[in-house]
């Protein structure tokens, strides 16, 4: 009696086994290095080799016993791959997002396991701070790691001024201003800021000053103003537009590594406000 009582139990364990296997397989592939043709295989066996034995009572104490250990045993390989080590990461500012696989997964601090994964990849971002993107290994014996953000000296030095960088401004001319005069005002006002001047053309009432460079750290921001006049009107009006753009040390200083940056270096700020106050 206790044979049989013993027999149902292994067949009973036997069954949970293949099916926890199914379970882990369906949702984990990476439990086991076969691709999807040879897993199936693997588990047709296995779930008819089960239902065998419930069916025909099959009574192999020794068989049944060895099978049970045998998928026991690979379940918990199994689950401790698919269940590995867990680390947490913190970033120093708090205030940083860690995003993995394109989305966020915390800020300032995220528990992760590690999985079957050799290593996992994060990007860490933060205003005011260089983004950094880091590796962590399964291998490393750390539970914590701590990664701290370079503060973006570009980001210190400049202003967000959505309204200013790279918008275009128009400003009437004053009454009682000559044409000699608002010219000449504005030849001063700009090469107070910008001294080399790339379009200097009277006729066309067109004025564009050379890029300046700032060169940081990691970044490179590039400023210039341009000023021209809007033809067929009755009062004198000029558009005015400062344009800020900001470019990867990495890329370099070419045209298509900046792209426009919605910030303006402190240096410039008043620029625009000086230059209107001459003329309107």
């Amino acid at each position: 009696m206790y044979r049989y009582a013993l027999w149902q139990i292994l067949c009973l364990l036997h069954t949970v086994q293949v099916w926890g296997i199914v379970y882990l397989l369906s949702g984990h592939a990476k439990c086991l290095s076969l691709d999807k043709r040879t897993a199936s295989h693997f588990l047709f066996i296995l779930t008819a080799h089960s239902w065998q034995v419930g069916k025909k009572r099959i009574f192999d104490m020794k068989k049944a016993l060895l099978l049970t250990i045998f998928l026991i045993g690979f379940s918990l390989s199994c689950s401790a791959q698919l269940f590995g080590k867990t680390k947490t990461i913190n970033v120093v500012p708090d205030r940083a997002q860690i995003i993995m696989n394109g989305a966020e997964v915390g800020q300032g601090t995220y528990s992760m396991n590690m999985g079957r994964e050799d290593y996992v990849m994060l990007r860490l971002t933060c205003p005011g701070y260089i983004d950094r993107v880091v590796r962590v290994y399964k291998s490393d014996k750390r539970t914590s790691l701590t990664f701290t953000l370079e503060e973006d000296e570009s980001f210190t030095a400049s202003e967000a001024n959505s309204d200013l960088a790279n918008k275009n401004m128009t400003v009437n001319v004053r009454n009682g201003l000559t044409p000699d005069i608002v010219w000449k005002r504005l030849i001063l006002t700009i090469s107070d800021l910008f001294p080399n001047l790339e379009i200097s053309d009277k006729e066309a009432g067109w004025i564009r000053s050379a890029w300046v460079l700032k060169r940081f750290a990691y970044v490179t921001i590039r400023t210039r103003i341009e000023v021209k006049e809007i033809m067929g009107q009755d009062t004198p009006r000029y558009r005015v537009r400062l344009q800020s753009e900001i470019a990867s040390n990495k890329c370099g200083t070419h045209d298509e590594c900046f792209k426009q940056w919605d910030r303006v270096l402190k240096t410039y700020n008043e620029s625009i406000s000086n230059l209107v106050n001459s003329i309107q």
